[in-house]
C-alpha cells in the first residue's frame, strides 16, 4: 500500500465496509517488479519475471533457498480494523514436481508489528503452501483480524524443507 494508502484508508473508511464484509488485501504487485515488497535475505530469491505471470505481465519467482536458511517475502503494511475479513487472492504454482516449501499467508500485525494469530473464516484457510504442478492454481486466502490488528499484509515464507520455490501472480 505503499503507492495506495489512500485507497486503502478509503475503503477502510466507507460505511459497510469495515464489518461484515470482505476486504480485499492490496499489494503492489509484480508488473513493476519487486518494488513495494521487502524480501528478509540479501540473496536474490524473488525475482519479477513474465514467464510466471498467470494474469497481467510480470509474476513474481520464489526460489526457495533449501536447508535451514528461511526468509520472507511481504507486502507493505496497509491499515486493518479488528473484527474486518480481510482476503488475498492469487495465484501459485511450483516450480519443481512437488509441493513449493513456500507457504503463502494473510498476516495481521499489532503497532509494534508482531504477528497475531488471525481469526477463522468458515471455508477458507488463511495460509497454504503453494503445490500446484505446471499450470497455476487460483486460492483465496481469508482470515479476521484479532484484536490488537493495526495492519495486514500478504507474506510468501520459505519453509525450508524442499528447495524448490514456486511463481506467483495477484
Amino acid at each position: 500500500c505503499a503507492r495506495l494508502p489512500a485507497l486503502c484508508l478509503i475503503l477502510l473508511s466507507i460505511p459497510g465496509l469495515v464489518r461484515g464484509e470482505v476486504l480485499p488485501l492490496y499489494n503492489p504487485g509484480f508488473e513493476s517488479g519487486t518494488s513495494g515488497w521487502a524480501v528478509s535475505t540479501s540473496a536474490t530469491v524473488a525475482q519479477s519475471l513474465a514467464e510466471y505471470a498467470s494474469m497481467g505481465y510480470r509474476g513474481l519467482k520464489i526460489k526457495d533457498a533449501g536447508g535451514a536458511d528461511t526468509y520472507t517475502v511481504t507486502s507493505v503494511s496497509c491499515p486493518a480494523s479488528p473484527g474486518s475479513t480481510y482476503a488475498l487472492t492469487l495465484w501459485g504454482r511450483s516450480l519443481g514436481n512437488f509441493p513449493s516449501g513456500i507457504r503463502a499467508e494473510v498476516l495481521f500485525t499489532d503497532a509494534s508489528g508482531n504477528p497475531l494469530p488471525p481469526g477463522a473464516v468458515s471455508g477458507y484457510a488463511s495460509s497454504y503452501e503453494i503445490s500446484a504442478i505446471k499450470w497455476f492454481e487460483k486460492r483465496v486466502l481469508k482470515g479476521v483480524a484479532p484484536a490488537g490488528t493495526v495492519h495486514v499484509r500478504a507474506r510468501f515464507t520459505s519453509l525450508a524443507c524442499y528447495g524448490l520455490g514456486a511463481g506467483v501472480d495477484d
